[in-house]
């Protein structure tokens, strides 16, 4: 099995996959730095020099890649999920928990504030609740389809938990596979 981590930029997926991951005994790959590796270059150079458009048909060719290895925690860039081929894509594959970090506005805005430099989306952003707010609206949908919805949770050994019990509840059991 692998599990996929969604949700808007700073939802905490690369953290909290990388804790999963060692809980679990899998192995732990972000999306976004695996592509990265693969161009050599940052997300923000991709966008810059090659365009959203590039970077979205490698994110799917890295998404494919990986999600053909079994038991990995994969941690997707927030827009990812919301491409419709990525989305039609993992929500056919078998095997798999997508799981939606979900965060109000306030929390991913005080995530992201100190960020904003970093981040393609947002950088250029005058007011950032208001772009936040909208762009979270319009992903939400796509989000929202996933197999369990961890919400407004801070506490990463929580959201491990409630991903365990959930893995328990459809009765799979990492340690036998």
């Amino acid at each position: 099995m692998n599990i996929f981590l969604t949700g808007y930029m700073g939802s905490g997926k690369s953290y909290v996959g990388k804790e999963l991951a060692n809980d679990l005994g899998y192995k732990f790959v972000d999306t976004d730095e695996f592509l990265c590796q693969k161009e050599s270059m940052t997300i923000e150079q991709i966008f810059n020099f090659k365009g959203e458009q590039y970077f979205r048909n490698s994110e799917f060719e890295v998404i494919k890649e990986l999600s053909f290895n079994k038991n990995r925690v994969i941690a997707l860039g927030g827009g990812a999920y919301v491409q419709p081929i990525i989305h039609n894509f993992i929500t056919n594959l078998e095997n798999v928990l997508i799981v939606y970090l979900k965060y109000d506005v306030d929390t991913l805005l005080n995530r992201l504030k100190d960020e904003k430099r970093q981040r393609p989306l947002i950088k250029n952003s005058n007011n950032l609740r208001d772009f936040i707010e909208n762009h979270l609206a319009s992903r939400s949908p796509f989000y929202e389809n996933s197999n369990l919805i961890i919400d407004n949770e801070p506490d990463t050994e929580k959201i491990i938990d409630q991903i365990k019990t959930y893995l328990k509840f459809v009765n799979y059991n990492p340690s036998t596979t």
